[in-house]
């Protein structure tokens, strides 16, 4: 009812995690995602409490549990403890609860946006696994061309696009193709992705690669990284998936040293499909920048951040367009975003509870033009930049 992940022991441990667990709310179309945190953190900072709200939840999550309170003060097994008896952290606590009220008074609510779908590879890693091997509490076999994570990673803090992975079964039961779009066809949830990503895997099952197929087909575009499927989860399809990847991405291909530059597979509906053996943030990025253009929300040229992360979430709540962007980083930023919509903007500071108009601006409609943002940021700062559609504005 509420995927959920438990953060502790050291800032950003479970990163590359939390996208894994809000996509599953937007596959099976929940509303709440939880983390447990902050447990197990000794001496941590003051401002590691906003950090990790705004990494989270710019990631999707939206419902914070905090680990670190202790019942019996004289035994705090896993410091802190996050109360009002504690002399360091309680007086901090009620600015920073305002904060998270806020947080999460808007983002438990509404429709996730994102550009990119990205094939969550369950299918390959079964397959790659064997038991009885590993230290158990750290993990088993990770096949090693399981780059899902890491791929998220670079989608979310370093070419920051926002995706979400889709589980196979989700994919065959609840995905449709309509013209050049997977749409995920949910009540609440709905998401249309115009990019596909399979991430490395040597399986994958018959009936999601037949999808993905049509999608190409129509003119969609697909990536792949790292490796190409060759085997089928269902018995005996093996060879119809080497036929259908050799058809969406020519020739069987083997990684080379310099895989970074991508190979580039068309056909004549437009359809284009890239495999990259060593994928980088800089290819990727390339890469996406030629399957489509422009994407929902675009940072042009951040400065360069150290002791966080610079990210965002795009959802949309009553019909209002809400860009969720955190500065958890130790640097100020100060860089332009630009969003596909022409869209009137205000800027609503979730640390103060301030609302103000955003220094934005909207182009010419006539050249298909959406709106830029001026965005400035101070560290570890976040804002929301709340909307209505410059249309809904004129009829009004």
């Amino acid at each position: 009812d509420i995927p959920g992940i438990d953060q502790i022991f050291a800032y950003g441990r479970a990163s590359k995690a939390y996208k894994v667990v809000s996509s599953a709310a937007y596959n099976y179309d929940r509303q709440r995602v939880m983390s447990e945190c902050y447990g197990a953190i000794k001496d941590m900072p003051i401002a590691n409490l906003y950090k990790e709200a705004m990494d989270q939840f710019a990631k999707g999550i939206n419902w914070m549990v905090p680990h670190a309170v202790w019942y019996n003060a004289e035994s705090i097994t896993f410091p802190p403890e996050l109360s009002y008896r504690n002399s360091f952290y309680g007086p901090a606590l009620p600015e920073y609860n305002q904060f998270m009220a806020r947080l999460q008074h808007v983002l438990q609510h509404g429709r996730h946006v994102a550009d990119i779908g990205v094939l969550y590879p369950i299918a390959t890693l079964q397959a790659g696994y064997r038991f009885d091997v590993g230290v158990p509490y750290e993990g088993g076999i990770i096949p090693p061309e399981a780059d899902y994570m890491d791929i998220g990673e670079m989608l979310s803090l370093q070419i920051r696009r926002d995706f979400t992975f889709v589980h196979p079964e989700v994919l065959d039961q609840t995905c449709v193709v309509q013209d050049v779009e997977i749409l995920m066809n949910h009540p609440v949830n709905p998401e249309r992705y115009k990019v596909f990503i399979l991430p490395g895997s040597k399986a994958i099952s018959w009936s999601n690669l037949q999808k993905i197929q049509q999608f190409y087909e129509q003119g969609g575009k697909v990536i792949s990284t790292t490796c190409l499927p060759e085997k089928s989860t269902e018995f005996g399809k093996d060879a119809q998936v080497q036929r259908a990847i050799a058809k969406i991405f020519g020739e069987p291909k083997q990684a080379s040293e310099n895989g970074s530059t991508p190979e580039t597979h068309m056909n004549r509906e437009g359809g284009k499909a890239y495999f990259l053996s060593h994928p980088t943030p800089e290819s990727l990025k390339a890469v996406l920048d030629d399957a489509l253009a422009p994407y929902d929300v675009t940072f042009e040229d951040p400065n360069s951040i150290q002791g966080g992360n610079l990210s965002y979430i795009h959802k949309v709540v009553d019909e209002r367009d809400v860009f969720f962007i955190a500065n958890s980083s130790n640097t100020p930023v100060d860089c332009s975003v630009l969003l596909r919509d022409r869209l009137e903007l205000e800027e609503w500071n979730p640390h103060t509870g301030q609302i103000q108009k955003a220094d934005s601006s909207i182009g010419d409609e006539n050249q298909g033009a959406g709106t830029r943002l001026h965005l400035v940021l101070p560290p570890v700062q976040s804002r929301f930049f709340v909307s209505r559609r410059t249309s809904q504005v004129i009829d009004q």
